[in-house]
């Protein structure tokens, strides 16, 4: 595979999510990300020096008889119906009825199923293409979408899904049927332990202070601790470890009732683990006792265009990654359509594989 690997993604040890490690793969202008199941993702990017929030979304599922899905989206302000127009080389293809992706003006529209392989044979041998954002009569400005490196990351997602030479590839297809392409392997299973509803304790429990002395944090230890049960036995606790202007990173530990020591909590996050100092550092961590589930969201940068994001949750013995997301360029898109390079499915009990 070509291009800049920019996050090479970590193997997971266990055996019930032990599968060929992934990566998040730069070609110029886009990104491309592959999860576990050889779902990929393919996503335009914006000049870092003049982001507007408009991009495109070549997304396929590792099916064999899977069809790319493509996807328009744009940052617009403006209240009430909305459509998007898409133009390649100068002639306007028909409007596209724009649907809010949330409530900061995202939109977005999907085109026709049968224009998607024109416009990527088009721009992938140089057309132009631009996105205007249209309401009524008000004609927003013209962006024009970036096709630099789009060949590579479709030949790269080709290969990724094992397509190369056969009838469904995007780039150079050949004669074999859809149907010789392996099967997406099935999703790692986690068993989700029980959170306990027992009180919380008030302080800090001596063995958790005491491995929070030795970590190399700026905070006070006090301040706006992560508490929880992670199950009838085990307290999560975090402390707040160093704090920036838009990124708060929490020290987390765990004990375990009668063991005489705390320890750091290991969290192994496929595509972001080289990123940590430490592997129980988690940068904008939060929990949610009812689950017993930890979720992060680390932003690069205060517009949110570039990070990673992800939920673990406990198994009875430690912390498995059942979502994450990531986008290492920051380059005007949204956590809402980084890649996902990992999924995992959550029950309660002991893994089944």
């Amino acid at each position: 595979m070509s291009g800049r690997r920019l996050l090479a993604l970590c193997l997971l040890g266990a055996s019930s999510q032990g599968v060929a490690a992934q990566s998040l793969d730069a070609f110029q202008d886009w990104m491309l990300g592959c999860d576990n199941q050889r779902a990929c993702t393919a996503i335009s990017l914006e000049p870092s020096s003049d982001v507007t929030g408009v991009h495109l979304s070549v997304a396929r599922s590792g099916e064999g008889a899977a069809e790319p899905v493509l996807r328009v989206r744009a940052y617009d302000g403006r209240r009430g119906p909305r459509r998007i127009r898409l133009a390649l080389d100068g002639t306007a293809w028909p409007d596209l009825d724009a649907t809010a992706r949330d409530g900061f003006g995202v939109i977005e529209a999907a085109l026709p199923a049968e224009r998607v392989r024109p416009l990527l044979a088009a721009l992938r041998d140089g057309g132009q293409a631009s996105v205007t954002v249209l309401q009524g009569a008000e004609t927003g400005p013209e962006v024009p979408l970036r096709s630099r490196g789009l060949a590579a990351a479709l030949r790269a997602m080709d290969e990724a899904q094992g397509r190369s030479g056969t009838v469904t590839a995007l780039v150079q297809p050949g004669l074999r049927p859809a149907a010789s392409l392996p099967v997406p392997p099935p999703l790692p299973v986690v068993g989700q332990a029980r959170a306990s509803t027992s009180p919380l304790p008030e302080r800090m429990p001596a063995p958790i202070a005491r491995a929070v002395a030795t970590a190399d944090c700026d905070e006070p230890p006090g301040t706006n601790p992560i508490r929880g049960w992670l199950d009838e036995r085990t307290l999560l606790w975090g402390v707040l470890c160093t704090r920036g202007a838009t990124r708060e990173t929490y020290a987390l530990f765990s004990h375990r009732k009668g063991d005489a020591a705390a320890r750091p909590v290991a969290l192994v996050t496929p595509g972001v683990a080289a990123g940590r100092e430490a592997p129980n550092l988690l940068t904008g961590a939060t929990f949610d006792a009812r689950t017993a589930t930890l979720s992060f969201h680390d932003a690069g940068r205060s517009s949110g265009d570039c990070g990673s994001l992800g939920r673990f949750v406990w198994d009875g013995a430690r912390f498995r990654a059942v979502h994450v997301a990531a986008m290492p360029d920051c380059r005007g898109v949204s956590s809402a359509d980084w890649p996902v390079t990992w999924r995992a499915a959550v029950r309660a009990g002991p893994p089944t594989r």
